[in-house]
């Protein structure tokens, strides 16, 4: 079962560059949309390559068994597949850990502040007035639209029953947990 670990490795490097060479050169508006479309193509690709490159015996040690190799059945090689799909996502899923810790917590947002002061320090409002927090919010505001979390009308946001849900079931995990108590 190695050739699906090798095409998923494959499949997810190859996200990496499009991902990471298309956000350096032509920074997407809508970047959340945009990871989901590398993820979905490079998923594709993935298939792709399944389709066109050989069988699982010459990706791995021909196992023999008295002299014959022993052949693999056809459900063998759907589930190989599948596994290898599972491999990607849970990849670009770890993945997506880091990106949107990247691309949204608002304390590294004040850790790189507090890092371009350059040793001097930083107060509360020196960091309030350095962080465009409008513009964060209306990035979160748009990403939650696309998502169907969210619908716009005029100046005004509603939960969708996607979005409903949603809340319902952080707000219970958050009350369970005591996360909002200070």
């Amino acid at each position: 079962m190695i050739k699906p670990l090798i095409l998923a490795f494959v499949a997810f490097v190859i996200f990496l560059l499009i991902h990471s060479t298309y956000f350096h050169f032509r920074r997407p508006s809508q970047r959340a949309r945009s990871v989901f479309i590398t993820y979905v193509a490079c998923a594709a690709f993935y298939l792709l390559l399944w389709l066109l490159t050989p069988g699982e015996s010459a990706w791995s040690t021909i196992i023999q068994a008295e002299g014959e190799a022993v052949s693999f059945p056809d459900s063998y090689a759907m589930v190989a597949c599948f596994a290898g799909v599972l491999l990607y996502t849970l990849l670009f899923v770890g993945y997506l850990e880091f990106y949107f810790t990247a691309d949204r917590s608002v304390a590294f947002m004040i850790l790189v502040q507090v890092e371009k002061t350059g040793g001097s320090g930083a107060s509360i409002e020196g960091l309030s007035s350095m962080l465009d927090m409008h513009a964060y919010f209306r990035r979160r505001f748009d990403d939650l639209v696309y998502g169907g979390y969210l619908r716009k009308n005029d100046s005004l946001y509603f939960n969708t029953p996607k979005g409903h849900m949603f809340a319902r079931l952080y707000a219970s995990i958050i009350r369970y947990l005591h996360l909002q108590e200070r």
